[in-house]
This record gives structure tokens, C-alpha cells and sequence, in this order.
């Protein structure tokens, strides 16, 4: 697991194979010591803190404009499934954002020769991720609840409960693989302890075509719907627009946050 990053395009110093995200302090080469310590100024820790704080706020506007819409067209703020799992992705938007911002105080966004707490580092990256992956899922689920809600056809709602049960078992499972990406959990930052860690890179990249991938779906799950609506063709063509932006408004804020460093 990457628990830290430099400003070179893969995480080592320049001419080497060595990869210093994937050793402790104690372990680099003297190569490696020689770059870093050169390099001391390097820091990614104003670029996470900017991009978390953007994000946060962005998300409390468009969440307050979600609230104010519906108060002008009910006349009362009255919720329902879709909204209470949007104010959940939300929740979990900043304990990503916050755990982001807190790895900085131990040396998260600088060069691992400066992690302070490399314990810590790890921690706050294993929250921020199980964070995102499950703030990801329950903006789908959102949108999900507002299909099932405008839509009344029978098989449509089975479709519906296909995709949320694969979505719920793709969270929990990405969830169960990020924490115990390293056996035992301590092994991660205790290489001394002896243990196995998984190549948690592939199971990224196999996570992330999975989320692009339901993020089609849900667009295409309801054209064959928008389709049969009585409605011009371009007013057709500018629902599936609408749904396609719902399906990943909040999204990139999250990956924002994960991706700053």
C-alpha cells in the first residue's frame, strides 16, 4: 500500500526500481536517503488542504441546493430514501476529507525519510479509502431510490434491487480487501512482524472499472424507459443528461479527496 507520496510520476527517485512508498524509514538505501534530503521541501500538503477544503464546500452547496429546491417545490423540507443516502455520502465525504487532512500532521504528502507516524499514515489511509468506497455506493444507491420512486413498473424495481445488491456486496467486499489488504493488519506499517499484503494496486484498478462501469449502467438501466416517454426527442436526450450528471456529482469531489496526493 502507497502510504506516501513524492512529487516524481511514481513515487521513487528518479533512476532507480526501488520503490520508497512501499519501505519504511529504516529500510531505504542510501540513494534514497540521499534524494529525499535533497528534496526535503517537497510537499504535497498545501494541495491536499486545498483540494479537501474545495471540496467540502462544494458539496455543502450543492447539498443546501438539493434542500432549497425541495423546499420551494413541496413548501416543506420533506426527505425521502434518495435524500438520506445523499446526506450519508455526504457524512462520509468528510471523514475522507478530514482523514486526508489529518495524515498530514504525520508526514502524509511529504517524503516517507519525514513520516513522523507511519502507523498513523496507514490508519488514516485505510479509513479515507473504506470511506470512499462506501460514499460511492450509497451515491448510487441514490440515485437507485429516486428510479424506484419515479417508476412504478414491476420488473424495472427487480432491476432495481439486481443492482442494488450488486452494489452493497462491491462496497462491502472492496471495504473487507482495503482493511485487510496486509495479514496481519499491523504488518502494513511492522514489516518486522512478518506477514502477507496483497498487490493492492490491481485491487484499485479492478475496484475502479467496477465503479466506472455501474456508472454506465444506471444511465443505460433507464433509457429504454426515458425512450417510451411522450416527449420531443431532445427533452428526451436532456433526462438521460440529467441522470448521467446525478449519477456522479458527488462522486469526483470524493476522488478529489483520495486522489490530491
Amino acid at each position: 500500500m502507497d502510504v506516501i507520496l513524492d512529487l516524481s510520476k511514481d513515487g521513487c527517485p528518479p533512476k532507480t526500481n526501488a520503490r520508497p512508498c512501499d519501505t519504511m524509514p529504516g529500510q531505504l538505501t542510501n540513494e534514497q536517503i540521499a534524494y529525499f534530503e535533497a528534496h526535503a521541501n517537497d510537499s504535497w500538503v498545501p494541495n491536499i488542504i486545498a483540494t479537501v477544503s474545495v471540496c467540502v464546500f462544494l458539496s455543502v452547496i450543492i447539498l443546501g441546493i438539493r434542500f432549497v429546491s425541495r423546499w420551494i417545490m413541496l413548501g416543506r423540507l420533506s426527505l425521502d430514501l434518495s435524500d438520506w443516502f445523499i446526506i450519508i455520502a455526504w457524512l462520509l465525504l468528510i471523514v475522507v476529507s478530514s482523514s486526508r487532512a489529518l495524515g498530514t500532521r504525520y508526514g502524509l504528502g511529504r517524503h516517507i525519510l519525514f513520516a513522523t507516524d507511519i502507523r498513523m499514515i496507514h490508519i488514516v489511509s485505510i479509513i479515507g479509502a473504506v470511506g470512499y468506497v462506501l460514499a460511492v455506493a450509497c451515491i448510487k444507491s441514490s440515485l437507485l431510490s429516486l428510479y424506484y420512486l419515479i417508476c412504478p413498473i414491476r420488473w424495472f424495481h427487480y432491476l432495481i434491487w439486481g443492482v442494488a445488491a450488486f452494489l452493497a456486496g462491491w462496497a462491502i467486499s472492496a471495504a473487507f480487501v482495503t482493511i485487510f489488504q496486509c495479514t496481519p493488519i499491523p504488518y502494513g506499517w511492522m514489516p518486522e512482524l512478518g506477514g502477507l499484503c496483497i498487490d493492492y494496486g490491481l485491487q484499485n484498478l479492478i475496484s475502479g472499472i467496477t465503479n466506472v462501469a455501474t456508472d454506465i449502467f444506471l444511465v443505460v438501466m433507464v433509457i429504454p424507459l426515458v425512450w417510451k416517454l411522450h416527449i420531443a426527442k431532445q427533452k428526451k436526450w436532456l433526462v438521460l443528461n440529467t441522470f448521467a450528471i446525478a449519477s456522479r456529482y458527488i462522486d469526483p469531489s470524493i476522488r478529489l479527496s483520495l486522489r490530491a496526493f
